[in-house]
């Protein structure tokens, strides 16, 4: 049996038994002081240790967000610095694989307790899953002269948010069963690219060993991320335009702060973003730009996977500004993370694999995105939690295979083992990307027809071109 109760750093916690009872699920554990009144707009402060047992046995309230909340999120609130775990050791000793999950939403919405995030899946394959919370919108994201002058920061909470609670597991994760030395982040979309900045910043160096991009965009020198200046600036403006001060910022509703700030800032957007409260270069948890960052060397040197699905394709407008040639904008859908394939390949780092998802998805699971592969549609296949009122056989074994894949990756670096069709590294000479279809999966070229090699030359040649930070 797993384990049920274990001693943290800061008390003991109770979970409860997952659904095949071969696992434990601790749900709602805190990994930081609620960032309520004082510690509001205010980097996260260390859990206060509790005496007795704290029983993890349901998922804590969500980040407050933007409106209308999925109809996964139950509730919402300004308390959600929370995190779940999900093991099937049955001893402190077995040292498993972790995997970090950062969920996606724009930095405006999302949560790390939605239905398709579950871990039983790849505790089935001897992996430990981690889901997190952290603060969105302007909660997470508010740059203010204040703030800065009291903190020494401003402006990615939520950020730092990410990074306590990758320190929180590196620091007690041996408790559960796990190994603090053998921990994968990966996320989705805005979760992909946290990934990437967790990858670069000086504040989670030695507690990273892998990563995972899914969906969030290749790296490259335009990867565009606001100087907190001018982040600050239109802040603000923001808070002129609703004449309110720090001492109103702290004093009034959260989620009136959210939408208010939001509209008031929405004129400030560049078209590709949904919000200005994301994060930015600070100088203290992210030095540069992940794409400089890696040119220079000042990331973690570790196993890269990579990809993207078809429905990647909503940044596409921005492209159109510089693309003449239609026949080669579909292409820019693989094309987005070569720019990072290509750089990891050349600076001689880790491996690195790539991976490309075109599943077409049944209408009663996506209706208005039926018999397309949407944005984020293959995170169910690796979490091995597809709806069999809504799936056929055929993506159970597609879900299996990517959820072997997946655990594989994080045990060794590597997504190959028994049973299951090879998977090339990425390389200069060879950029093969491993292709999940309709018809099965296999490793093709990257860029097979003439218009696909012409959309990789155009984004290595105008890296201006792909505005990586655009809000998915």
């Amino acid at each position: 049996m797993a384990i049920l109760k274990v001693l943290t750093k800061y008390g003991t916690v109770v979970g409860v038994p997952g659904k095949n009872a071969r696992n434990t699920v601790f749900r709602g554990v805190p990994y930081a002081q609620p960032p309520v009144g004082a510690l509001r707009f205010a980097p996260p402060r260390e859990p206060i240790p509790w005496d007795g047992e704290l029983f993890c046995t349901e998922y804590s309230a969500s980040s407050i967000q933007r409106e209308p909340v999925s109809p996964s999120i139950h509730t919402v609130s300004e308390d959600s610095l929370y995190l779940n775990i999900w093991t099937p050791a049955e001893s402190p000793e077995e040292k498993l694989p972790v995997m970090f999950w950062i969920h996606g939403g724009g930095f405006i919405a999302g949560s790390g307790t939605s239905p398709n995030f579950s871990g039983e899946a790849l505790n089935a394959h001897g992996v430990i899953l981690v889901t997190i919370n952290y603060r969105l919108g302007a909660l997470g994201y508010l740059a203010l002269p204040e703030l800065l002058e009291r903190d020494g920061t401003t402006g990615n909470y939520g950020l730092l948010d990410q990074i306590a609670a990758l320190k929180w597991v590196h620091e007690n994760i041996a408790a559960f069963g796990g190994d603090p030395d053998n921990i994968t982040v990966f996320g989705f979309s805005a979760g992909g690219m946290s990934t990437r900045m967790l990858m670069c910043s000086p504040l989670s160096r030695g507690m990273i060993s892998k990563i995972i991009v899914e969906s969030g965009g290749g790296i490259t020198d335009s990867d565009y991320y606001r100087p907190l200046s001018e982040k600050m600036d239109i802040c603000v403006r923001g808070m002129k335009k609703l004449g309110w001060t720090l001492s109103d910022l702290m004093e009034k509703d959260a989620r009136e702060i959210f939408s208010a700030l939001h509209d008031a800032t929405a004129d400030e957007l560049e078209p590709w973003e949904k919000s200005v409260f994301q994060p930015d270069v600070d100088d203290w948890s992210l030095l540069d730009t992940p794409g400089v960052s890696l040119w220079k060397g000042d990331c973690a040197d570790v196993p890269v996977m990579a990809g993207s699905v078809t429905g990647d394709n909503g940044w596409i407008k921005i492209v159109r500004h510089e693309v003449t040639d239609e026949s080669m904008i579909p292409a820019f859908v693989y094309s987005r993370g070569v720019s990072w394939a290509a750089r990891q390949a050349e600076t001689g780092r880790r491996p690195l694999y790539t991976y490309h998802f075109e599943r077409t998805q049944p209408k009663k699971y996506w209706a208005s995105e039926a018999n397309k592969t949407p944005h984020g549609s293959e995170i169910p296949y690796v979490m091995g939690t597809i709806n069999p009122e809504e799936f056929g056989e055929y993506d159970f074994e597609l879900s299996r295979m990517m959820t072997a894949y997946w655990a594989n990756f994080a045990k060794t670096g590597n997504p190959n083992g028994p049973g299951l069709k090879n998977w090339p590294l990425y390389t200069l000479d060879e950029p093969v990307s491993m292709h999940f279809t309709d018809t099965g999966y296999q490793a093709e070229p990257l860029a097979k027809t003439e218009s696909e090699k012409r959309a990789i030359r155009f984004v290595t040649d105008h890296p201006g071109v792909i505005r990586s930070l655009k809000g998915l």
